[in-house]
């Protein structure tokens, strides 16, 4: 295991970023040739070479896995340049899975997985384009997260009645997708009085029904 092995690894992946066996491999010459005084320089040098592959493969799994692998490794890693990195990345593709995954770990990792800060971050991915799946999904682990203690029950309340509203704007702007219905399934199941979770789905239905009558064949 040798400096020889990374460059071979680097021609595989720059052909195919998905070679998990050639990552593998990589990986074990890496920790093979770290030391102290020089694992920030190759780790450097490994962030790079992600960082030009990620703009031609931005969903591929392996490359996210290895860059947060490399950080993980580094005495101080710079999590928010990261996090600037990985913005940039949302704001090209924002429905990119990989990416809002990689913004949990780096969020997580820099100590801000619960900022509410994030709240607004998601919800403006979210006005952007109705059906970012990718975006609803990050923002129902998101809210459990971010009212974890029961002194923030009211301020939960409100923030899910709040993207109630956004919900049914949402259907009836694209009721034929499915990304906001899913989120709705997810909302009906956040509610935690019997008595207010009833009244809730009372209303729900009713504007599904009218929906109904203006969109016959929207997928309810």
């Amino acid at each position: 295991l040798d400096a020889s092995a990374i460059a071979a690894t680097t021609q595989i992946l720059e052909l195919n970023p998905d070679a998990y066996s050639a990552w593998n491999l990589r990986r074990r010459v890496l920790v093979a040739l770290w030391s102290q005084e020089d694992i920030n320089a190759m780790a450097h040098q490994d962030l790079k070479f992600i960082e030009k592959l990620v703009r031609v493969h931005p969903k591929s799994y392996w490359l996210w896995l290895h860059r947060g692998w490399i950080l993980d490794h580094m005495p101080s890693p710079d999590w928010s340049r990261e996090l600037k990195l990985v913005q940039m990345m949302l704001d090209l593709d924002p429905r990119n899975f990989h990416g809002w995954d990689y913004r949990r770990q780096v969020l997580k990792k820099a100590g801000k997985a619960a900022v509410p800060e994030e709240l607004e971050y998601s919800m403006g991915k979210i006005n952007q384009n109705f059906s970012n799946y990718s975006a609803w999904h990050y923002r129902s682990k998101l809210i459990p997260r971010v009212f974890a203690n029961e002194s923030d029950s009211k301020k939960r309340e409100a923030v899910i009645e709040k993207d109630f509203e956004v919900v049914r704007n949402a259907i009836y702007t694209e009721p034929a997708d499915q990304s906001a219905w899913l989120y709705q399934r997810w909302l009906l199941g956040q509610q935690e009085d019997q008595y207010q979770s009833r009244k809730v789905w009372e209303r729900e239905m009713e504007s599904i029904r009218e929906l109904v009558e203006v969109e016959p064949d929207s997928k309810c």
